[in-house]
């Protein structure tokens, strides 16, 4: 399958659907929060960028064998799940609201960035193949 394609524009396109629905979800969720709790949100996200950042994208960033495009790509995956993380986490996750809409969220959420971090890392080192356990990941969300 060529690497870039319109699956990844098709996977891609949602993702700030993704962001403005949990934000919205969220609106009606109010409890006084102490100031320190709104940095939570952007140290969590800081903090796994910096990860991401090490351990995947680095190698991508650098990788002369891919075009720009290419690149471009690879790196808006984890770029935009990192950019999901900080809106659950910011929204949902601090903020209180327990319900059951409010896990099924996290949990579809989390599904997709742990299919897509362990999609990209199997394909980094050469070891994806269709219909490998990750692919769960993609399904459970």
């Amino acid at each position: 399958m060529p690497f870039t394609s319109i699956a990844d524009a098709l996977y891609l396109f949602p993702y700030p659907f993704y962001a403005v629905a949990v934000v919205r979800l969220a609106r009606g969720v109010r409890r006084q929060r102490p100031a320190e709790d709104s940095l939570d949100a952007p140290i969590v996200t800081i903090g796994a960028l910096a990860l991401l950042w090490h351990f995947l994208m680095h190698s991508y960033a650098r990788d002369n064998a891919l075009s720009v495009v290419e690149r471009v790509v690879t790196l808006a995956y984890p770029v935009m799940d990192i950019g999901i993380l900080f809106v659950v986490v910011s929204s949902l996750v601090f903020a209180g609201d327990r319900c059951p809409a409010t896990r099924l969220i996290v949990a579809s959420m989390a599904a997709v960035m742990i299919g897509d971090l362990g999609y990209d890392l199997l394909v980094l080192h050469d070891s994806y193949q269709s219909g490998n356990a990750i692919d769960f990941g993609f399904l459970a969300s």
